[in-house]
């Protein structure tokens, strides 16, 4: 059975489009298209923080990357409440007023209206809240020295959201959800992630949820913002079905691999071993050869050497002879 669930998130389509704008990671038709919307001191306070807020694929993580993509997987949250909530979090460091005051953002409650602290320790027990605030004080500390960057990058977020949802948003959803419905055809009458199960040797127990967007040309792609993996709109179906299938591939791994070291801290270390390992599987089931990595040839070709000697090697085993044969720069 396919599990292979693609999606349209209007918020995570907010985040991109201002970085796609701002030229932070992305410098693509779509951000010449929209750019005039904005202020142009707004996109510089954006600019200004590039390094922070971006991806690079085996090189890079901005410290702040994940905590402004976050904003935008809160279930039916509009992110611009989010980032009200972290803009009011580090401008002010008032944890006991941040814990009433956005308590239905941060656990998700829709059904109990929070107005005052009062009401706040009505709902919930003394350990909760205390966890709670314990939890709140430990973010707020985590990202203590980046105080002035959240407050300012926040500012903007806030303040160009609906110019999103007015003047972008309905043009832009048609594109995404006529893309996104393909895909979604497309994988339903093909059995690949059972056949990819198969040959890495483990399963999903989740759908894998590809969440498209239209402003990454150019740019960082295939996002893990578990559980959804952001993609671009800019690639034909056939190079999207592999692309998004390689990503399904290292999701696999992830489980496959998880007693050696190919995900540990050092998260680059393994790189172009765990990419070129799943370029491997990939092609085993497809009859595809350089779909995306060419230039890990070397490795795939290693790979392939083992697993024709040994079609029952596991992944951790070829990962690991890998490693041992081919130094880590």
């Amino acid at each position: 059975m396919n599990k292979i669930k693609p999606k349209v998130c209007r918020e995570m389509n907010y985040v991109f489009h201002i970085l796609s704008v701002s030229k932070c990671g992305y410098d693509n038709e779509y951000g010449k298209k929209y750019m005039h919307l904005h202020l142009p001191e707004d996109l510089k306070i954006l600019k200004d923080n590039e390094f922070l807020l971006t991806i690079k694929g085996g090189e890079h993580i901005g410290a702040l990357y994940g905590l402004i993509l976050w904003a935008a997987t809160k279930p039916d949250t509009e992110a611009k409440d989010v980032y009200m909530f972290l803009n009011q979090l580090f401008d002010t460091g008032d944890i006991d007023f941040i814990s009433w005051k956005y308590y239905n953002i941060l656990t998700g409650d829709k059904d109990n209206l929070v107005e005052n602290d009062d009401d706040l320790k009505a709902l919930i027990s003394e350990s909760d809240l205390s966890d709670l605030k314990d939890g709140l004080r430990a973010s707020y500390h985590n990202q203590l020295q980046y105080k002035s960057q959240i407050v300012a990058i926040t500012d903007v977020m806030i303040r160009n959201y609906d110019i999103f949802i007015n003047k972008v948003w309905d043009e832009s959803k048609e594109t995404l959800l006529i893309y996104a419905n393909t895909i979604q055809d497309i994988f339903e009458t093909d059995d690949i992630t059972h056949k990819l199960e198969n040959i890495v040797g483990v399963s999903l127990e989740s759908d894998f949820i590809p969440s498209f967007v239209n402003s990454i040309d150019d740019g960082a792609e295939a996002l893990d913002m578990h559980p959804e993996v952001i993609f671009g709109i800019g690639r034909d179906f056939n190079k999207a079905k592999l692309f998004i299938a390689h990503e399904y591939v290292i999701l696999l791994l992830k489980n496959a691999l998880k007693n050696t070291p190919a995900f540990s801290s050092e998260i680059f270390t393994y790189y172009d071993n765990i990419e070129a390992l799943a370029e491997f599987y990939l092609e085993q089931v497809t009859d595809e050869k350089g779909i995306l990595w060419k230039s890990l040839n070397h490795l795939k070709d290693f790979y392939e050497k083992r697993y024709n000697e040994n079609s029952n090697i596991t992944a951790s085993e070829l990962f690991i002879k890998a490693v041992e044969n081919y130094s880590i720069e």
